[in-house]
C-alpha cells in the first residue's frame, strides 16, 4: 500500500510539472527568414524571442506572433496588418508608424 501511494504521489507532482512546461510554438525557419530579409507574412512566429530586433520596415502581415517577445524592438513603419500579437510582450519596442490595422491585441503588453 505504501509504495502504491509512494508511485501516486510521484504521478501527480510529474503530471503537474509536465502540464506547467511552457510550449515553445515558433517555427525556426521563418524566425530566420525574418531576421535575415526582414520580411515574412503568413509566418508562425508564435513565442519568438525577437527581443531587441531591428525590424524597421518589416513585412509581416497575416502572421502569428501571439506571445512573441517584442521588447525593445525597432518596429518603426513595420507592416503588422491583421497580425495576432495577443499576449505578446511590446514594452519599448518602438511603434513609431506602425501599421496595426485589425491586428489582435488582446493580452498584449505595451
Amino acid at each position: 500500500m505504501k509504495i502504491l501511494l509512494k508511485i501516486l504521489a510521484a504521478t501527480a507532482c510529474l503530471t503537474d510539472i509536465l502540464i506547467n512546461v511552457p510550449v515553445q510554438a515558433e517555427n525556426a525557419s521563418h524566425v530566420r527568414q525574418l531576421l535575415e530579409t526582414n520580411r515574412c507574412t503568413q509566418c508562425d512566429l508564435s513565442f519568438a524571442s525577437l527581443q531587441g530586433a531591428d525590424l524597421q520596415d518589416a513585412k509581416l502581415s497575416h502572421s502569428n506572433l501571439q506571445g512573441a517577445d517584442l521588447r525593445g524592438a525597432n518596429l518603426q513603419n513595420a507592416d503588422l496588418r491583421d497580425t495576432d500579437l495577443r499576449n505578446a510582450d511590446l514594452r519599448e519596442a518602438d511603434l513609431q508608424d506602425a501599421n496595426l490595422s485589425g491586428a489582435k491585441t488582446s493580452g498584449a503588453r505595451f
